[in-house]
């Protein structure tokens, strides 16, 4: 009854507000507050589906054949805004789902400290290239390992790297994966961040806690140049952004705002969101919004981050 689900959604608002205070400390501002939940359902949501690719073709006597998300859809906005708020405005879930769902896929395991490669392609990809690199928080390369792998079509590879954790990592660190395809190109690079801290077993693993490290990122200056095409109904917007620093430029949002009033325009369409660059490291990428939305607006294209001091 209407008892037993208003139950159910402060459960699960206090299942996510327990995470977010448990690895991040509590917020004294709503906006520091959504910030870190933002951190928390990037990690949590692209790991759901990072363990359905994993366990596609194996779980005990049966296959996976999908993942159900409750209440996605559900009329609660509180509940249901998962991958996108009230106001159309899209969450880092809805990105980090896209990562993991990719075709073809480079993924970590946070418990077993193994690298996978998952394909969705009814293609093979012989004399592959798959790299790892761990970082301190400072940036400095703490750990590197590299093989090359012939990837057969719709199939998944799991553990073909196993990585032995150096004993002095710093207590928040940094992982990167790259997956190249025979000619050096690359199709999938996945970036992580993970804290040394855990403490004590969750229902599938440990929990790690205690990320306010990453309040110790220095800031970081960016480069953006910004370029714009005319489709038939809407705008496209080709954004690079680099790198300038010598630290990393962390958890990077792209935002189309309203001069006029600083506020997002939404709906728009961003190609991905949410994403970290290593120092003089490089992404394109391209928003799209309808020409009836931004008639008769004066538009900017900021970069929202982590450690931004300026874009």
């Amino acid at each position: 009854g209407k008892k037993g689900s208003a139950l159910d959604v402060d459960a699960l608002m206090n299942r996510i507000d327990d995470a977010r205070n448990y690895q991040h400390g509590l917020s004294s501002l709503i906006a520091e507050q959504g910030k870190k939940a933002q951190l928390v359902e990037a990690i949590a949501y692209r790991g759901i589906w990072e363990n359905w690719n994993y366990n596609k073709f194996n779980y005990g006597d049966r296959f996976c054949s999908g993942v159900l998300f409750w209440p996605h859809n559900g009329p609660i906005r509180q509940a249901a805004g998962r991958l996108w708020d009230g106001s159309l405005e899209p969450t880092a879930a809805l990105y980090y789902i896209q990562d993991a769902l990719e075709p073809l896929h480079a993924q970590y395991d946070f418990v077993t400290n193994a690298v996978s490669v998952y394909n969705d392609y009814y293609q093979a990809f012989p004399n592959c290239q798959l790299s790892i690199r761990i970082f301190n928080l400072d940036m400095l390369e703490k750990y590197s390992g590299n093989i090359f792998i012939n990837i057969p079509e719709d199939c998944v590879l799991n553990d073909v790297i196993v990585v032995d954790l150096p004993d002095d990592l710093s207590k928040v660190y940094f992982i990167k994966l790259e997956l190249k395809d025979n000619n050096g190109r690359l199709i999938s690079d996945t970036f992580y961040w993970r804290t040394a801290d855990e403490k004590g077993p969750g229902q599938t693993g440990p929990w790690h806690t205690n990320f306010s490290e990453l309040e110790k990122l220095a800031p970081v200056h960016l480069l953006k140049t910004v370029g714009k095409e005319s489709l038939k109904n809407s705008v496209l917007f080709h954004v690079n952004v680099k790198n300038l620093s010598q630290t990393l430029a962390f958890f990077l949002q792209i935002k189309l705002v309203d001069q006029a009033t600083g506020e997002s325009i939404r709906p728009v369409f961003y190609e991905d969101n949410f994403f970290s660059l290593l120092p003089n490291e490089s992404k394109t990428i391209d928003i799209e919004a309808l020409k009836s939305l931004l008639h008769q607006k004066q538009v900017s294209v900021v970069i929202d981050g982590w450690n931004v001091i300026q874009n």
